[in-house]
């Protein structure tokens, strides 16, 4: 088994390059505009298990120290009728070539282990990056959650 096994894959991951894409763009405008990328608080607040369908979320939220929520940030795709898949946040960072984010979504869903590095578990994380691009690590697919104990 394999994230490709779950019930909705083609669909989840249609919806998740879509949303990708638009980000993409909508990161270099932020970063015009405010000389840093937007970083997004996790939306929905709450993960949902086992659960193929979408649903709302509360794309006000946003992290005490940054401006814009995810409505104003992307209006266009978050917007109060929007549903998603699955949980996903913005995180930021400056690195060694600059500054950089990753958007990183996660997924509940039993019974599609193990990943391709032989992990097995219900929680399943995607993380794509963008500008600089050295935050490294996993990305551009999907693998199960396995906590680091050596980080704790």
């Amino acid at each position: 088994m394999a994230a490709t096994d779950h019930p909705r894959y083609n669909a989840l991951m249609a919806r998740l390059n879509a949303v990708m894409g638009q980000i993409e763009s909508a990161q270099e405008s932020y970063k015009d505009t405010h000389g840093k990328y937007y970083q997004g608080i996790v939306i929905p607040a709450e993960p949902f298990y086992e659960d193929t369908g979408e649903r709302t979320y509360d794309g006000t939220r946003k992290p005490t120290d940054q401006e814009m929520d995810w409505f104003t940030f992307l209006p266009a795709v978050f917007n109060p009728g929007h549903q998603i898949p699955c949980q996903m946040r913005m995180d930021v960072y400056n690195g060694p070539q600059g500054q950089g984010w990753v958007i990183t979504f996660h997924l509940w869903y039993a019974g599609l282990g193990p990943d391709s590095y032989g992990n097995d578990g219900d929680h399943w994380v995607y993380r794509h990056e963008g500008g600089a691009g050295v935050a490294g690590g996993r990305l551009d697919e999907w693998y199960i959650y396995v906590e680091d104990p050596t980080y704790g």
